[in-house]
């Protein structure tokens, strides 16, 4: 028996499906977010060949050619993340406002029905909070999806033609990150983004009853017990919010060790190869520098992660409400 009424192939292709009105904003979004970040790794690498060129360990190039490149990267990193931002957040509130007409659409074809068995403040809060939600996968999740995959694949090419060892050692710890923490954080977290929004869901929707109905608890003298019951939602609601914040430290943490892990298995693949004549301080000190940025992508990637648990459980509350009968 399913645990969930779909999996997270069928939430992504019909998320996806519902962004092709907004395809120019995100593929814009996408390249911007793939050029910021390999000027990002371009940056740090010009920067320590210029530090080797003014510490005369480097007789080609200039000091002042490695600052123009760092400059030049340093700008476009800037326009990058502006164009980024702007086309990836106008579109996903386009597609939003589109969203919600749908939604109403709906559920006017399907009134009034389909709220005998459901709380006009669970249909609100699926109209405004749950799709509010969605925001979070149409303007910052398909960007780093794609510059999670780009900068290692560049980063390991590099590693590989300056020395095979230093792949080695990159390649196990691109896949962790990339790869592995991301699919068991996502399978494992995914009763605590439903909980949480659910709950969320429950307390909006006493708060709204609560007002709407004001005039018959103050008449019934029910006033007492209506706070109770919000205290006891508000109490179960702190509960799967505690939940999910430990599971969201959990996966920002151990990118982390690994990122470092990585960092100090350079530095022993560097030692390894200069006992065996074959290390080049040059290319040591600039290859450090490049993986270093481009394990920000990763970091990225955790954030995305992590709130992604959030918007798949909003989006099947909304998709349970579109598909039924």
């Amino acid at each position: 028996m399913r645990r969930f009424s779909y999996t997270y192939g069928e939430l992504c292709s019909r998320l996806l499906s519902k962004a092709a009105p907004i395809k120019s904003y995100i593929v814009a979004s996408t390249l911007s977010s793939i050029i910021g970040n390999l000027s990002h790794m371009g940056l740090m690498g010009s920067g320590a060949l210029m530090l080797l060129s003014s510490a005369g360990v480097i007789s080609y190039g200039s000091i002042g050619i490695f600052f123009f490149l760092m400059l030049s990267c340093a700008l476009l990193i800037a326009l990058c993340r502006y164009v980024e931002g702007v086309a990836s957040h106008k579109g996903a509130y386009k597609l939003l406002a589109v969203m919600r007409v749908e939604l109403f659409e709906r559920l006017r074809r399907l009134a009034p029905a389909c709220l005998v068995d459901r709380s006009m403040g669970d249909i609100m809060n699926i109209a405004i909070s749950d799709i509010e939600t969605l925001e979070y996968f149409f303007a910052h999740t398909i960007g780093p999806m794609f510059t999670v995959v780009l900068l290692p694949s560049v980063t390991l090419v590099i590693a590989f033609c300056y020395a095979p060892l230093f792949a080695a050692v990159l390649l196990p710890v691109y896949v962790l990150i990339s790869i592995v923490i991301p699919l068991l954080a996502i399978s494992s977290g995914r009763s605590l983004g439903m909980r949480y929004r659910r709950e969320l869901a429950g307390v909006k929707t006493q708060i709204l009853e609560s007002v709407y109905g004001i005039r018959d608890i103050q008449i019934f003298s029910y006033g007492t017990e209506r706070l109770s019951e919000i205290d006891r939602q508000n109490d179960r609601i702190n509960k799967a919010s505690h939940g999910l914040l430990m599971h969201r430290q959990v996966v920002s943490t151990l990118p982390t060790f690994f990122v470092y892990a990585a960092r100090v298995l350079i530095i022993w693949a560097a030692v390894r190869l200069t006992a065996q004549g074959q290390g080049q301080p040059i290319g040591t000190v600039v290859l450090s520098a490049m993986a270093g940025a481009s394990f920000s992508s990763t970091f990225s990637l955790t954030q995305v992660v992590t709130n992604l648990l959030e918007a798949f459980a909003a989006a099947e509350r909304l998709f349970l409400l579109e598909d039924e009968k």
